[in-house]
């Protein structure tokens, strides 16, 4: 026999292994389903036999009724007592009152400082981009004139190498006749 065939042989085995585990488990599951099933089933005719009691007797529907409106006003009694301790005296509310209002202005004029550093700090700001705006006009307006007078300087140097240049030319010319 060879090793694949057994292997197969052994693989086949497991999954038959498998599939009965499984389904054993699935029926189990379905026994315990079904027993669920009928345990609801009871829950639901015990109900209903209690709720048709009670339909039928008008002095426990007032019963129920009056327990369920005892449970909402303890509830409310007891969001009032809550409120009641929780409540201050005019004294403590006014002192409270008071700090609140002391806190609220020390932040007032924290921020009034804090603007008033922003502002100067922005005037400051201000004046050195108009002296920089400033300079570098006055700065563009002397370039300018630079350039202008660099421009000329090259023109004349370039007029006074042409005339020495012809010059030479002219003196060259006179010198071979």
């Amino acid at each position: 026999m060879s090793v694949a065939v057994w292997l197969y042989g052994c693989m086949a085995v497991w999954a038959v292994c498998r599939y009965q585990e499984a389904n054993a488990r699935n029926q189990a599951l379905q026994e315990q389903q079904a027993q669920k099933n009928g345990e609801l089933e009871q829950l639901r005719e015990r109900r209903d036999r209690l709720l048709a009691d009670c339909r039928s007797s008008a002095l426990r529907m007032e019963a129920v009724r009056l327990h369920e409106q005892q449970a909402e006003l303890d509830a409310r009694r007891e969001a009032l007592e809550k409120e009641l301790r929780e409540q201050r005296t005019p004294a403590e509310e006014r002192d409270r009152l008071l700090t609140q209002l002391k806190a609220d202005n020390q932040e007032t004029a924290l921020l009034e400082r804090q603007i008033a550093e922003a502002s100067q700090q922005l005037e400051q700001v201000q004046d050195q981009l108009r002296n920089l705006e400033q300079e570098s006009d006055e700065a563009l307006q002397l370039g300018t004139r630079f350039f202008s007078l660099l421009c000329s300087i090259l023109l004349f140097l370039l007029f006074t190498c042409a005339f020495l240049f012809l010059f030479l030319f002219l003196f060259q010319i006179r010198s071979s006749f």
